[in-house]
């Protein structure tokens, strides 16, 4: 319930001004001064409540909306050819794939680099230190020495959380049409 209200502000939007639109219709309808009171205080209050909540949703942000910003800043960060910046994103007691990786990234140079679609983002608070499970497909268009390449995949990206930053710990990845299916 609280990721509704915390990441969803365009449904708290929508639903908000639906039962205030309500609220004041019901008010020019009504026939008796006492009712229509109630459907105008009702209408205020509701008009309230939705900019509350709103402002809410966009000034807090959960630590799934935090890993998706990690995503798109390290995506950004490969489209510029920043690997200082994409190092610091990696977890110091990352897997031995994942420090190969490292090793490997400055003989690639990025013409761009997105993420096209997150599937999912599962945080798991309840251990220590936090962890998260990312789910996304991405694209890159990456030139090697002479040769040119644009690739599709989908990649599932797990995290640590290391002094209140997510941090990758481990990946895998695959073909772009992975996340149609349940995978292992």
């Amino acid at each position: 319930m609280l990721t509704l209200l915390l990441e969803n502000p365009i449904w708290i939007g929508l639903t908000g001004v639906l039962f205030s639109c309500m609220a004041i219709v019901l008010w020019t309808q009504l026939p008796d001064r006492k009712s229509q009171r109630i459907a105008f205080v009702s209408a205020l209050v509701l008009s309230g409540l939705t900019i509350f909540l709103v402002a809410l949703n966009i000034l807090v942000q959960t630590e799934r909306e935090r890993i998706e910003d990690t995503l798109h800043t390290v995506s950004a960060a490969l489209k510029k050819n920043d690997l200082p910046t994409v190092y610091s994103y990696i977890h110091p007691n990352a897997t031995e794939g994942l420090q190969r990786a490292k090793g490997e990234l400055p003989q690639y140079h990025f013409n761009d680099a997105r993420v096209t679609r997150i599937k999912d983002i599962q945080v798991n608070l309840d251990t220590q230190p936090n962890t998260a499970v990312a789910e996304f497909n991405v694209v890159v268009d990456v030139n090697v020495g002479q040769n040119k390449g644009r690739a599709a995949r989908f990649v599932r990206v797990y995290f640590m959380q290391r002094d209140g930053r997510w941090l990758v710990r481990d990946y895998e990845h695959f073909e772009p049409t992975a996340g149609f299916r349940s995978l292992p």
